[in-house]
């Protein structure tokens, strides 16, 4: 669960934990990776879910 105690765990323990507002963002932009591997995407479709 975002937010939790767990999650912060999680972060505080990862490569992340240098970026105090990773994962906090209610809303923003989505970044789609692909560790330099050939990938694809195709009809990818985000809503908000209520």
């Amino acid at each position: 669960e975002l937010g939790s105690a767990d999650w912060a765990q999680r972060v505080a323990n990862s490569k992340f934990a240098q970026w105090p507002a990773y994962g906090r963002a209610s809303r923003g932009h989505i970044g789609i990776q692909d560790h330099g591997d050939r990938v694809s995407f195709r009809n990818l479709k985000i809503r908000e879910i209520n």
